[in-house]
Parts: C-alpha cells; structure tokens; sequence
C-alpha cells in the first residue's frame, strides 16, 4: 500500500536563526539558533540539557541543525515571540502597551509558564494589563499564579468581592480552588458587613389622629398635636424602607485586607526567578567577542552591538589580517574600547537585563544608569536606543 505522508520540510526561522548563536532548536518544522545564555538566563529549567550539551558537543542542540534540541508541547510562533522578548522587547519599553500586541505577549506569557520563566512570566503580565485586555477575574488569577503582589489587584478583589452576582462555575475553573476558597470567603465577610437603611421620605404627610402636619423619620410618621399637653402621635411610614451594604472606601479595605493571595494560594514549587540567577557581570561564557575597557575584561555577545550599532556593525565586519587572529577573539587580544567601564557595564544591563524590570514608571534612581546608556548610545550610533530618551 503506498503511502500518502508528503516529507517534512525543515526550514530555518528567518529571523530568529543568528549564526553567532550556540544552540539550535527545533520548534515544530521550524529551526531557531540563538544564544543559549538567555535561557540560562530566564529559567534553570535548560540547565542540565545545555550543560551536557557543553560536555559533549555531539549532542543534539549544539549549533547544527541536523540535530537540533527538540522542543515539544509549544508553537514555533509562540516561540519567536520568547526570542523577540529575549532580544527585541527592551527597545520597546514603554508606560503603556498597544492592544494590538496584546498577542505577542500572550504568547511570551504562554512560553514563560511552560519553561517556568518567573520573571518573564511577570513582565507578560504587566504587559497585558497595560494592553487592557484582563478582565477582573483573569488578573486575579494571574496574581496568584505569578505572585503579583495583592496592591497589583486591589481594584480587581474589591469588585469581585462586592459584586452581586456570584463566582460562575467557568471563573471558577480559571482561579482554581484554592483562590476560589479565599475570595468565597471575602464575600461571605463582605455579606455580614452592617447594613445601612435607604429611607423615603414622604412628601408632607399628615397625621391621621389629629390632622396636623408630620414629618417621615426613619421609617415613622411623627406629628406634634397642637397641644402640648398632648403626647406625639406615631404612624409606620407606608414606604418600603430597604437596606443596603456599607460602600465605604473603609468598609471594603477591611474585606480585602484579609486577602492573601500570595500565601494561600498553594504551594509554590516553580523553579528560581531570573532576579536570584547569578552570572558574571560582563563576563559571559558563551560571548564570542572579547573587550578591554579601563582595566576591566569584558565577554559578551557580538549580536547585541552589531545589531544595535552601526559603529560595530563596521567593526565586526572588517576582515582579519592573513596569519594574524582576529582582535576580539580572545583574552590575550581584546578589542580596547575608550569609555568608562561604569557606562559600558550599563550598556550590557540594557541589552541583557532590562526587559526583565518593565515597570509603568521609571524609578527616579535608575534615571543616573540610562543617562549612561544613552551617552554610549548617542556615541556609537545605536538610533533605536537612543529613542528610549523620549520615555524618561
């Protein structure tokens, strides 16, 4: 019987494939070659697998793409946006972010959970919610998956808590049981809370016993008889008099207070944060180009200032004197570079660490640090780095 399976075509991304990059991977029929550091990086899931891969090259992954390291259980679309995160998203720092890459981060989001990328995983989610696109009970949820912090869905808890309706089987489902137990249990405090009596007033009423005129309070009609000597006649106010809870800003923070989500939203069993990674600042294993800059020895990777520099982009692309190694190539013979080690260390913090720490605002201590990596930036023409300056 013949066979009707068409062969499968393998191609290379075409734009995360860097032939500068260590490790290969194979994400659906698709090839991505990058650098592995970022993963490294991201997670300590990859640790094991590239570690081996180190000690022996022959494994699959290791910069050839007849044995690519496997990826299974993701998209390569999904994984072209981890890469765009990984070397794009700094550029795109911004207070704010367009629905319309609300996708993107979707994605980065999905990859981030899979590998267990916890910071990543929390930069996708401030992303989205700047994009507007959570709705309350999804970024309650987030919260507690990705341990948010309680202020970042304060807004969220208050009216989840005190909204009529109650939690539907599917919001349930999303926030699991044990942040379904907690916010169930908000409502029920925020349903003995006091009650507060909305009362309608009667226009002039009179009173039936004596006809002089009365007055409605709270509930009662209260007359004074045209003799003193005679007692106050009372009468129910025939107007429904109905009840409802304690708004107040007071009311609702005691409620809330109470949440945790944080602490009682299971047990926390995902892998160390990027913040608790360590490597060498500056000195990076797998760099390719090698800089000496004031007295300090410097190991990253060409891409970054290639890509972001026409200066380097020049340099990287003269060609070497016959017989004489490249300079750049190793310890011995670094490239010497005329700027102060202070700014060229925060230049790498742009390109290696900042995508990490997106936040709505820029914190007013950080402002010395981008002054810095914009005076490198204004010096060796990197244009799209020196469009972060319209953002501080």
């Amino acid at each position: 019987m013949e066979s009707n399976d068409q062969p499968v075509t393998i191609a290379r991304n075409e734009k995360y494939y860097f032939e500068s990059g260590d490790l290969v991977a194979r994400v659906e029929n698709s090839l991505f070659r990058f650098h592995s550091f970022h993963l490294r990086r991201a997670t300590s899931s990859f640790d094991d697998t590239l570690d081996k891969i180190i000690a022996d090259p022959s494994l699959p992954g290791s910069g050839n793409d007849e044995t690519p390291l496997t990826l299974d259980g993701i998209d390569a679309k999904d994984f072209a946006a981890l890469l765009w995160f990984f070397y794009e998203s700094a550029y795109k720092w911004s207070a704010s972010v367009d629905r319309s890459d609300a996708l993107i981060w979707e994605s980065i989001l999905l990859c981030a959970e899979k590998f267990q990328m916890l910071q990543v995983a929390k930069v996708a989610c401030h992303a989205l919610d700047r994009a507007g696109i959570l709705g309350d009970i999804r970024k309650i949820s987030l919260c507690a998956k990705h341990r948010m912090g309680n202020a970042w869905v304060q807004k969220e808890l208050k009216r989840v808590v005190s909204r009529s309706d109650a939690l539907s089987a599917d919001e349930a489902r999303m926030l699991g049981l044990d942040v379904t137990v907690i916010l169930s249990a908000a409502r029920e405090d925020w349903l003995h809370l006091p009650k507060t009596a909305c009362y309608v007033q009667c226009a002039a009423p009179t009173c039936p016993q004596c006809g002089e005129p009365a007055v409605c309070f709270r509930s009662a009609h209260v007359c004074k008889p045209r003799f003193s000597k005679q007692s106050a006649h009372y009468r129910d106010c025939p107007n429904e008099v109905t009840w409802s809870f304690n708004n107040s800003f007071e009311a609702q923070n005691a409620v809330v207070s109470k949440i945790n989500l944080i602490e009682e939203a299971g047990e926390y069993t995902a892998l160390a944060p990027a913040s608790l990674r360590s490597f060498d600042k500056g000195y990076i294993g797998t760099g390719d180009v090698f800089f000496k800059v004031e007295e300090r020895l410097f190991r990253i990777h060409s891409y970054h200032l290639r890509t972001a520099s026409l200066v380097f982009a020049d340099m990287f692309s003269l060609p070497s004197v016959e017989g004489q190694a490249a300079e750049g190539t190793s310890e011995d013979n670094p490239i010497h570079l005329h700027v102060e080690a202070y700014d060229f260390e925060n230049l790498l913090y742009f390109f290696y660490d900042s995508a990490y720490e997106w936040s709505p605002t820029v914190d007013s201590t950080t402002i010395p640090l981008w002054e810095s990596v914009l005076r490198l930036a204004h010096k060796f023409d990197m244009e799209d780095a020196k469009r972060l300056r319209s953002m501080l």
